[in-house]
């Protein structure tokens, strides 16, 4: 169901009549009632526990865990698609910072979980706050993406392939 969301939105993305045009007034309503929706997410969370899930126990299915799932799917593709429409108004001009951006997200998006996840449970035991935790994964993921994908994508013939021939500065 959570990736089904995701292929039915890029479908009608892509599709002749495209959804972009036609939820361009809503960009700012879609992006407002997800974070409120996702407050209500947030507020149904369970609480991370370490000694429980050290101690296995056999998963029971919930209403509640089945609403967070329905959540989690309906969020992520409601906020991805507020991302995109707000994007679209604010930042459909050229600039050369924003279309490196553009060019490297593919590669990012391809290589960026199994990064995040690795940094993630190094830092589990790391007796630091959470948000320096989440600015630590973010800004090494980040550095890691773009430092990967100038040396191994850019100026490649996988580059060329994927947004065009760049000159080598």
């Amino acid at each position: 169901m959570f990736y089904g969301l995701y292929y039915l939105t890029g479908w009608q993305l892509c599709g002749p009549e495209s959804l972009l045009q036609r939820l361009t007034p809503y960009a700012w309503p879609i992006v407002v009632g997800s974070l409120l929706v996702y407050f209500v997410y947030y507020a149904w969370m369970p609480d991370l526990d370490l000694e429980q899930i050290n101690l296995y126990q056999p998963w029971q299915p919930t209403w509640q865990y089945a609403c967070l799932c329905l959540l989690t799917a309906s969020l992520s593709t409601s906020l991805t698609l507020g991302s995109l429409l707000v994007g679209k108004q604010c930042l459909n001009i050229e600039r050369p910072c924003l279309r490196f951006v553009a060019d490297s997200s593919y590669w990012t998006c391809l290589i960026h979980l199994p990064i995040v996840i690795f940094l993630q449970s190094l830092l589990i035991p790391a007796p630091i706050s959470v948000w320096l935790k989440l600015l630590i994964v973010m800004f090494s993921t980040c550095l890691f993406c773009i430092a990967t994908y100038l040396v191994f994508v850019r100026y490649t013939p996988l580059g060329w392939l994927l947004n065009g021939k760049s000159a080598f500065p």
